[in-house]
């Protein structure tokens, strides 16, 4: 005969998921309900049920179910996240170092997953002027601070446009520091056809 949920042992039915081997599938099987039973009567519980167990899931039986260990406020994140907060401010506000970590967990809570959104400052970047900046010697990082977007926004949009970035060692050093550089490491005769080659005569 089928048991009724109220009329289950709600203790042993717990320990027997957390302490056991036991699958949802063997508890319903030793107490005579179904599997969808004992989950539910978990979740009911507030026990986290392990990962395997989320496939079985709806959207909402998952964010009850999923506790996140994490140190920020993920409730006040979920809240900006279903408003509309992209997810760069999302991680600036709770101090998350990398923004795909609010998506993880976003989707472990039920929600679809979405890109970033593209800030005002991306779309509104004078892409010429930029250009000739560069080219001029200012580096990415310089430019990120002057347009208010991210360095690697910068770097994509130098690239697509067909502009050869400078090497790192080339960053921000002068043309006479880099003849230098190039008579200490290899010597002031070889270096000479290096300095040539580099176009690195003249003045800085």
């Amino acid at each position: 005969m089928v048991k009724c949920k109220s009329n289950l042992p709600m203790k042993q039915v717990i320990s027997d998921y957390q302490f056991t081997n036991m699958s949802l599938e063997k508890i319903g099987l030793k107490y005579g309900v179904s599997d969808k039973t004992i989950r539910n009567i978990l979740i009911e519980a507030g026990i986290q049920l392990d990962k395997y167990t989320y496939k079985y899931l709806t959207n909402q039986e998952i964010k009850k179910a999923y506790v996140p260990n994490v140190k920020w406020d993920y409730k006040k994140a979920e809240e900006d996240y279903l408003n509309g907060v992209t997810l760069k401010e999302i991680a600036r506000r709770y101090g998350v170092r990398n923004p795909c970590s609010i998506t993880a967990v976003m989707c472990k809570l039920g929600h679809k997953p979405r890109g970033f959104k593209m800030s005002k400052q991306a779309k509104d970047l004078p892409l010429d002027l930029i250009i000739s900046e560069y080219q001029s010697g200012m580096s990415t990082k310089a430019l990120e601070e002057k347009y208010g977007v991210n360095n690697n926004t910068i770097r994509r949009r130098l690239i697509k446009a067909g502009v050869q970035l400078r090497k790192t060692w080339e960053r921000g050093i002068s043309k006479e520091d880099k003849r230098a550089v190039l008579v200490e490491i290899f010597g002031e005769d070889t270096a000479k056809g290096l300095i040539e080659e580099h176009g690195l005569k003249g003045s800085s």
